[in-house]
């Protein structure tokens, strides 16, 4: 398997639902791109867009187990924030 998507030891992505009270915020996001922004020794560099991870949704949408799979820690090991199209989904951080 890629190591993009090996197990991370901490899911720090927050598309699934703990509970039924909450709002599931994979759902209308599911197609849109992940865009993983990595941090650096500074913080203009989030926006710099050669430091930026753009992976496309696998068969034509995401599902929170292919999320969860991703190794963001393995990617951007500074930091990193995650977001389907505008949705922030989680961050290295939580």
């Amino acid at each position: 398997m890629d190591k993009v998507f090996e197990d991370s030891p901490i899911n720090q992505i927050i598309t699934r639902s703990s509970d039924d009270l909450r709002d599931n915020i994979l759902i209308g996001f599911e197609k849109e791109q992940l865009t993983i922004y990595c941090m650096d020794d500074k913080a203009e560099d989030r926006l710099n867009d050669k430091e930026n991870i753009i992976i496309e949704p696998i068969n034509g949408f995401w599902t929170h187990d292919a999320l969860e799979a991703i190794d963001y820690n393995e990617l951007c090991p500074k930091g990193w924030d995650a977001y389907l199209g505008e949705q922030w989904i989680g961050s290295s951080e939580i």
